[in-house]
């Protein structure tokens, strides 16, 4: 094959990019590889095949066979570490030889047809042009995801439509909830009722896309099947194989990000909503934040088990580490809570809540000990967390 030349800067960023998805183990060779192809674009694609990645710059010259580039992450430092203004690399037999200003290297490669390549998607079934904004509520709501492999359905952000243009996000980990409602105006079709996008997704999108200047584009797609060899037959829909994707300008490269939905029945997360709670505690949220970081030395850094006690000026929040001792401090505020009132919360959870809460002002909602807290920011109706009590 000819030489294919690109700008050192976009074939790092391109091939960085696409070589997100790879899993840093793989036993399948050829998942360990970039596929790169030239046909109008230079195209880099990625899959550990749940989650793909396609990254492409500019290209004018011929079209050339596409092959599987290995050691791609080392070929991005080293092409980065030697300044060049330009690289270039041909496949040459089994290797592809790759040059750029002093440096030269040969490096190993596959068939370019035995790669997967990227999720190639349908017509969609929901698009939307998102801004930061949104991606900015999907974050605050990313601790609540569940990691727990056994319950894999809670391995995601669920999504599904409560409005005209506007749909809840949810996450949860069976311990904990949290709740984001964020508006998709100019929503063409309708999003797969109770969508579950998956946790690594999820990261990549946040990871690649929060800082994006460009409209992002949002799309809900089946998968189109591969029929393998034979280009003359025109790619079918799977059916009941949805994708969900994400697209856009990274500077000069044109960047998507595309991964299976998690396929499950999400639990209706609303029967643990608070729907009447009898008392409430409004605190300044960073005094509060402060309280907890006082007694977080008091048990070794890591604070599991606190508990909340209605105090004359407020809540009395209190830990006992076996270690060290116990330890305490009031938060002032104003509340509503019965004499002798009390409950207790994972630590690690409450700090999570109170940190995506944001606002100058968090307010507990809550009903007896043994029933779930709503924690909100009184002046934000977006968003809100669940916490289930603990035993203190």
């Amino acid at each position: 094959m000819n030489a294919i030349s690109a700008k050192r800067t976009e074939f790092t960023r391109a091939l960085d990019l696409a070589a997100s998805v790879i899993e840093r183990r793989n036993v399948v060779p050829i998942l360990d590889a970039v596929k790169v192809s030239a046909n109008g674009a230079l195209r880099f694609e990625a899959t550990n095949l749940d989650t793909t990645a396609s990254a492409e710059i500019a290209y004018e010259g011929p079209e050339e066979e596409a092959f599987a580039l290995m050691s791609a992450r080392a070929i991005k430092q080293a092409v980065n570490a030697a300044r060049a203004d330009f690289v270039s690399f041909a496949r040459v037999e089994s290797k592809v030889e790759v040059e750029s200003g002093p440096f030269k290297a040969k490096v190993g490669s596959l068939p370019g047809g035995d790669h997967p390549g990227a999720h190639r998607l349908a017509q969609p079934s929901f698009a939307v042009d998102v801004g930061s904004d949104v991606l900015d509520a999907i974050a605050r709501i990313v601790p609540a995801i569940s990691t727990e492999e056994t319950r894999y359905y809670l391995n995601g952000i669920c999504i599904w439509k409560v409005g005209d243009w506007l749909y809840r996000l949810a996450a949860t980990d069976g311990h904990r909830l949290m709740i984001a409602d964020v508006a998709l105006p100019g929503g063409e079709g309708a999003i797969p009722d109770r969508a579950i996008i998956p946790r690594e997704f999820i990261g990549l999108m946040l990871r690649h896309f929060a800082k994006s200047k460009e409209p992002i584009r949002l799309t809900f797609a089946p998968g189109l099947r591969d029929n393998g060899k034979d280009k003359d037959l025109a790619p079918e829909p799977m059916a009941g194989c949805q994708r969900v994707s994400v697209r856009s300008r990274l500077g000069a490269v044109d960047f998507t990000l595309a991964s299976k939905l998690i396929d499950g029945t999400y639990p209706e997360v609303e029967r643990v909503i608070p729907t009447g709670p009898t008392c409430y505690f409004e605190a300044d949220r960073a005094a509060f934040l402060r309280a907890l970081e006082c007694l977080s030395p008091m048990a070794n850094g890591k604070v599991r088990a606190l508990k909340l006690s209605a105090v004359g000026e407020g809540i009395e929040v209190s830990s006992d580490c076996p270690d060290i001792g116990k330890a305490k401090i009031v938060v002032t505020g104003k509340h509503n809570l019965p004499g002798g009132y009390a409950i207790g919360f994972n630590g690690r959870y409450l700090r999570d809540a109170l940190v995506a809460a944001r606002g100058e002002v968090v307010r507990f909602e809550l009903g007896d000990s043994g029933s779930p807290a709503l924690i909100r920011d009184p002046a934000d109706t977006a968003f809100f967390s669940v916490l289930m009590p603990m035993r203190v």
